[in-house]
């Protein structure tokens, strides 16, 4: 089952690459005094899902969990877009498609957006499936300094108990939303 996830995951990323791509083109359609319907934008659109799928295993986008999609693996698709956007500039004059560099830059921008809103959308109704007719225990934190940060991190592994909120003695942190 989790081989079956994680090949659905890569294929997740190729479909998204390409439609991050195709919508980079459809926005920036109306400044582009070329016609963009030759074999070389096809070429350029197979040799980037093509190399969007060989980054993607090495940098180890489908074997990062859901639940494990968090700021360092949102960081980790940041750096899969820059690296397919400098593979497509590249592309683009191998093939010399003549495709304006500020095609690459809206897609690196659209698929991080897209990849990242995927997948934490996915967690989220996965979380909500596994959270769904559990009885959890809701608790308060007292403290929302350093400490109670951590242990609301530790008790969100937990799937028994929820925190709520804090409670707080300092001013500066009262109204305040602290992890979430």
């Amino acid at each position: 089952a989790a081989q079956r996830f994680r090949i659905a995951l890569l294929v997740l990323d190729v479909a998204l690459i390409a439609a991050s791509l195709a919508l980079a083109f459809g926005l920036h359609a109306g400044s582009m005094p070329h016609d963009y319907a030759g074999l070389e934008i096809l070429g350029l659109f197979g040799g980037m899902t093509a190399m969007g799928a060989g980054v993607s295993i090495a940098l180890g986008m489908p074997k990062i969990t859901l639940n494990a999609y968090e700021m360092w693996a949102v960081a980790r698709t940041a750096i899969f877009a820059v690296i397919l956007a400098v593979w497509g500039v590249i592309l683009s004059m191998g093939l010399s498609a003549q495709v304006p560099g500020a095609i690459f830059v809206l897609f690196a921008m659209l698929f991080l957006i897209l990849s990242a809103t995927v997948r934490l959308a996915m967690k989220h109704a996965l979380l909500s499936i596994y959270r769904k007719g559990l009885s959890r225990q809701r608790v308060l934190v007292y403290g929302a300094g350093k400490t109670g940060v951590q242990l609301v991190a530790a008790l969100r592994m937990d799937d028994n108990v929820m925190a709520v909120a804090f409670a707080d003695d300092n001013p500066t942190l009262q109204r305040m939303t602290v992890a979430g």
